[in-house]
């Protein structure tokens, strides 16, 4: 998982609350407790909401004698829902204790049956509910789960929005995975002061009414997943407002056994399904390898969609390789989706139930240890790589290969002036972006051809390929990648357009794979390219991304992306506060007086990371640039306005900081042994493939956001990873890109 630092993202912190110290400070002076690491535009209060009804919701599919169901079916999935469950056998005192690492874990004290059940609806406990629940359980799809509606008492649960909405702040979280609000985790209650818990009596009651043993036995009778710890408090609140989400995942990590979700949007006014944040199911398929063993692989569109709701508990058993789900953007300015979420873990030595080794054996199903394992044999796309023919060592560009670049490059790119510059910084760096790389004549019909698709309502249910579209395929499997792309065929690669082809794959079948655009590369990077592998990549809104990953190999190689996206907008704006952005705009102002004095040469400061080479020195296209600058300045004038608003699709360079491949929840001794942390870190995030720099490191190399063209040329050797963020549903167009990947000598 990736957390981006507050230097190069200021006002969105890096550190985590993972100590009673970092997640509530109490301020004597007005009574009050904050959150000690807040969100530079933290929201003030829940948004207020106008009531509409939910009739649209698929009430039959979950009878249930108190409350209505909000599980919305897509295709033929299965889904289940009802009310209620009889608790029986007590459970011992618990007390507070200190774990095997010395951090103090909340144990829920022992309390009367009758005075917990006062927290919940009064019939939920009832012995026709526990029947009914119990069934639909087990008759639940894609895997099985449950919903309950109306799950505490009315009174508690406007009592703790209350307390959340004046006491409580939230961090701002930026991965690869998720963009959310969270708070620290609710363990940490127990160590506040007694001055302190009194400004979140309900809150507290609610945390304890949930692992007692009472409702403990409740779920434990629900799903049959065995005996559930009482003393590792595992749960925090998140808010997701316009733009957040949480991509797919199975939550497999560590001791956790059920997976719950307690809705706590706004009771006056219902959640309605078109708003997003519903949780996700996805559907599995078996697959086999090589050898023949067989995975469960999720498929690239989920099954089922459950619709927030006031005082609704989702929940299901963790699965590994099974239980995968996500939680689907919302779309909505003015709405939170509020929740309380978190796990319920098997016991730990000393309770009811706990069994010797189990912890070991969970650990080896998780889904970080399968998938370290076996990282790419269900991956698609997969490479396809063509090698150059062999015993040409002259990189010189000749005249016929000039000739040829030209049809394509934009000729500046190609002096001798420019290319040295280019070459000089990509030494210094091993990377380099070139703005304004594709001849003007041929930039502006790839243009329209690009539109042309953009516009193309593309007619298909979920993410899976549009039947018009045959030359696409979706990429998967969806917990770590889902895009559509396009790869070409090595038989028609050629040097010559062929009336056929699209200038899109102009690009794939004969500039990139060239022999003259491999001495071009050899002349920015000094380094030989021996095969290259080429894909057309379309990322739609609302749908599509990479997680963080490192090469299928150690090979070093160059990384070659035009990026092709022709809206523009929400690209670029900055996920930061105000004053950053004012800060960023005073560089950037500099900058562009640095550029104007650069010349047609594009030589730059020696501070640049990324050197910007100018265009053609062309008086023309210079008027053109100032009309896009005044259109760009219209367009971003309320960015202080737009800091949830970014559309995503940046693309991020990030270094593990060790030089290889890094995997922070197996390899970090700080991760050894057991943790009750429910921190959405580079520790204990969703089980997906990721890495992260070293503990205190700064890792981020490179971020690129969306752009129309413009070519990347990147030096990744061992220990780098890449990911694209999730493109957000506000986007106004699809993010494009064509790029290689070209292995070196």
């Amino acid at each position: 998982m990736w957390l981006i630092d507050k230097e190069h993202f200021p006002g969105h912190p890096q550190k985590t609350c993972d100590s009673i110290e970092n997640f509530l400070s109490f301020n004597p002076a007005d009574g009050k407790q904050k959150n000690s690491v807040t969100t530079p535009n933290p929201p003030k209060k829940m948004p207020s909401t106008r009531s509409r009804s939910s009739a649209k919701r698929v009430a039959d599919e979950a009878p249930e004698t108190n409350g209505r169901s909000s599980a919305k079916r897509s295709k033929s999935a299965q889904n289940g829902s009802s009310n209620g469950s009889k608790a029986n056998g007590a459970e011992s005192k618990a007390s507070n204790k200190v774990d095997k690492k010395g951090k103090k874990t909340a144990m829920i004290q022992g309390q009367d049956d009758a005075m917990i059940k006062k927290s919940f609806r009064k019939d939920l406990f009832s012995d026709a509910n526990v029947v009914s629940l119990r069934d639909f359980h087990e008759n639940s799809g894609p895997y099985q789960h449950c919903v309950i509606n109306n799950l505490i008492s009315k009174p508690l649960l406007r009592s703790v929005r209350a307390e959340i909405m004046e006491n409580i702040h939230f961090t701002p979280k930026h991965t690869d995975i998720y963009t959310i609000y969270q708070s620290g985790d609710l363990v940490n209650i127990s160590g506040l002061t007694e001055a302190e818990r009194k400004l979140l009596p309900s809150l507290s009651q609610l945390r304890d009414a949930l692992y007692s043993p009472v409702f403990r036995d409740y779920i434990e009778q629900i799903t049959n997943c065995g005996k559930l710890s009482g003393s590792k408090v595992d749960m925090a609140i998140n808010v997701y407002t316009k733009g957040c989400h949480l991509l797919c995942h199975d939550d497999v990590i560590g001791t956790r056994c059920v997976s719950y979700i307690l809705y706590l949007t706004d009771p006056d006014d219902a959640w309605q399904p078109e708003w997003g944040g519903g949780l996700r199911l996805y559907p599995t398929n078996p697959m086999k390898d090589d050898e023949g063993k067989e995975s469960l692989i999720p498929t690239p569109d989920w099954s089922l969609e459950i619709s927030p709701a006031s005082n609704q508990l989702a929940f299901f058993v963790v699965q590994p390789g099974k239980s995968f789900h996500d939680v689907e953007e919302v779309f909505v300015d003015g709405k939170a989706r509020m929740a309380v979420s978190g796990w319920f873990h098997i016991p730990v030595k000393g309770e009811d139930g706990y069994i010797e080794g189990r912890e070991q054996e969970l650990a080896e199903k998780s889904s970080m240890k399968l998938l370290e394992k076996n990282l790419e044999v269900h991956d698609s796309p997969k490479a396809s790589r063509s090698d150059y023919p062999k015993g040409d060592k002259d990189q010189t560009l000749s005249k016929e290969d000039l000739k040829f670049l030209r049809k394509y490059i934009n000729p500046t790119y190609l002096e001798d002036k420019s290319l040295s510059s280019v070459a000089e910084r990509f030494s210094e760096t091993n990377n380099v972006q070139l703005l304004k790389i594709l001849d003007t004549t041929f930039s502006e019909k790839l243009k329209a051809y690009i539109e042309g698709l953009d516009a193309t309502e593309l007619k298909y249910d979920g993410a899976a390929i549009p039947e018009d579209t045959p030359s696409w395929k979706v990429s998967g499997p969806p917990y770590k990648q889902r895009f559509l792309y396009t790869q070409p065929d090595h038989e028609k690669f050629s040097t010559t357009a062929d009336e056929d082809f699209s200038p899109l794959e102009e690009l794939s079948h004969i500039l990139l794979p060239s022999a003259a655009f491999k001495k071009l590369l050899a002349k920015i990077t000094g380094k030989v390219a021996v095969n290259r592998d080429i894909i057309a990549r379309r990322f739609r809104p609302g749908l599509d991304y990479t997680l963080g990953l490192g090469q299928e190999d150690e090979t070093p190689r160059l990384e070659v992306v035009l990026g092709l996206t022709p809206t523009t907008g929400g690209w670029d704006v900055p996920l930061e506060s105000e004053d950053a952005m004012e800060e960023q705009g005073d560089e950037e102002e500099e900058e562009g007086d640095d550029e104007e004095d650069e010349g047609e040469g594009g030589e730059d400061g020696d501070e640049e990371e990324i050197i910007i080479v100018a265009d053609e020195d062309d008086e023309e296209e210079g008027d053109d640039d100032e009309n896009e600058d005044e259109e760009e300045d219209e367009e971003m004038g309320d960015a202080e306005e737009q800091i949830l608003d970014n559309w995503g699709g940046y693309e991020v360079y990030m270094s593990t900081g060790d030089g290889k491949t890094k995997h922070p929840r197996i390899d970090d001794p700080k991760n050894k042994g057991t943790s009750t942390s429910h921190e959405l870190d580079d520790s204990y995030d969703p089980a997906i493939v990721s890495t992260a720099a070293s503990s205190g490191e700064d890792g981020l190399m490179l971020h690129l956001p969306a752009s129309w063209n413009s070519m990347n040329v990147i030096y990744r050797d061992t220990g780098i990873m890449r990911f694209t963020k999730y493109v957000s549903r506000a986007a106004t167009g699809s993010r494009w890109d064509v790029g290689g990947v070209y292995q070196v000598e």
